[in-house]
């Protein structure tokens, strides 16, 4: 499975860790896995790099997506293919930071 496919899953999964309280919209100017776009106490958007490094988890917490009981493809970014796509979406201006 390719980078991309494995960010794309990673990067859906994510979407439950919130980085604010005012907007969770997934817009993005490009459309790629992983860009997030958090709200600044000014109301900014700030667009940040945010997706898991893995949803291999072997606790069973029922309120959680990855629980060890769910069937579904289980994944994992070492850690060389996490920092090649946050260096290219930060060399690019696609994102300011991380999550």
């Amino acid at each position: 499975m390719s980078t991309l496919e494995k960010m794309q899953v990673l990067a859906d999964s994510a979407q439950y860790d919130l980085c604010d309280y005012v907007s969770h919209n997934k817009s993005s100017q490009v459309n790629l896995p992983g860009i997030y776009h958090a709200t600044g106490s000014n109301g900014c958007k700030i667009p940040l790099f945010k997706t898991l490094m893995s949803n291999k988890c072997k606790n069973d917490c029922k309120y959680c997506i990855n629980q060890s009981k769910r069937n579904f493809t289980r994944l994992e970014l070492n850690p060389q293919e996490l920092s090649r796509v946050f260096l290219h979406y930060y060399n690019n201006g696609y994102v300011n930071g991380l999550f």
